[in-house]
């Protein structure tokens, strides 16, 4: 599974590799790993290593755009545990790769998931939820895959650049009428 938020506090990471040992309790199979960078890397790092999770977690630092693509559609799991944010680019690109996302119970991301079909809402801060869900996810392979193919239709309904600027111009024709 990926994080690839940067490692701020506004993205609240900490609560992501918090919840990994909750996780490893119920499914040790799991790999963890967390791309981007920031002031909080080396308190993450320093974390992961108190917690014992080292050989389970691997920091990537940051991953230019091309290889991003990359790396969301070889993941089963999007995390994001972002305390607040506007529409995640991130969590678009993730739902387009078809990771299936595990995302903070925030306005925006409620925009995009529906808990249960096409992603999993967790509460902020709330590490047992988001480990609980995480293991939900990684053991339903069957809702991974659904939601995989939700993804990408919300994404190319909503999402999609060029589709979206094309309404915008029609709207914009059909207002100077």
């Amino acid at each position: 599974m990926v994080s690839n938020r940067n490692l701020h506090a506004l993205y609240n990471v900490s609560s992501f590799v918090q919840a990994i040992p909750h996780v490893l309790k119920k499914d040790s199979s799991m790999r963890f790993l967390i791309a981007g960078e920031g002031p909080e890397r080396e308190w993450l790092e320093s974390k992961v290593n108190d917690l014992n999770i080292g050989p389970f977690v691997s920091f990537l630092g940051a991953v230019p755009h091309v290889g991003m693509s990359s790396l969301l559609r070889a993941a089963d799991i999007y995390v994001s545990t972002s305390t607040s944010d506007g529409t995640s680019v991130s969590l678009l690109e993730a739902m387009a790769a078809g990771a299936f996302p595990v995302v903070t119970n925030i306005d925006s991301n409620q925009r995009w998931i529906s808990d249960g079909r096409n992603g999993f809402l967790v509460p902020v801060g709330d590490e047992a939820a988001l480990a609980e869900r995480i293991v939900q996810a990684g053991k339903n392979r069957e809702l991974r895959e659904e939601a995989r193919r939700r993804n990408v239709e919300i994404i190319e309904e909503r999402a999609e650049e060029k589709r979206n600027t094309m309404k915008t111009v029609r709207i914009y024709e059909a207002a100077c009428q």
